[in-house]
This record gives C-alpha cells, sequence and structure tokens, in this order.
C-alpha cells in the first residue's frame, strides 16, 4: 500500500477495507487472523520467520486498525 486511495480502491477481488465494519473488512480480518491461516497478514511462513519477517501485529495494532474501520476508516 501507498496511499489511502490505494487501500480504499481495493483489490481484484473487491473492497479491503468496508467504513464503519471492521467485521467487513479484509484488511481487519486478516490482521486480526480471523481468516484461513494461509492468508493471514503478515503471511506466518517458516521460511518469513528465518527472515525477521512474518512477525503479527500486536492485540494493540489490530485493536486500532479495528476502532479506525468501525469509525468510518477517516483519511487522517
Amino acid at each position: 500500500l501507498k496511499s489511502y486511495d490505494d487501500l480504499m480502491q481495493g483489490t481484484q477481488y473487491g473492497q479491503v477495507v468496508v467504513p464503519g465494519s471492521a467485521m467487513s473488512s479484509a484488511l481487519y480480518l486478516t490482521v486480526a487472523q480471523k481468516t484461513a491461516p494461509e492468508i493471514h497478514m503478515p503471511p506466518h511462513h517458516e521460511d518469513k520467520w528465518a527472515e525477521g519477517e512474518g512477525v503479527p501485529l500486536t492485540e494493540k495494532q489490530v485493536e486500532t486498525i479495528r476502532l479506525w474501520i468501525d469509525q468510518g476508516a477517516p483519511d487522517n
């Protein structure tokens, strides 16, 4: 992601953020690990851990994303 507009544009599969509904937003569901393990973000593959990547967000970070989306996902 490079900008707010990119995020809100979504992907070829649809919206990533549904303003006002974290539970309908792919962004929240994937970072909160409420999806199938193969699509969690960031990826949790052992090869990624070996490279120092793939560490899940903290509970506080996930909660911040949830609140931001539930509050309408403003461009701030």
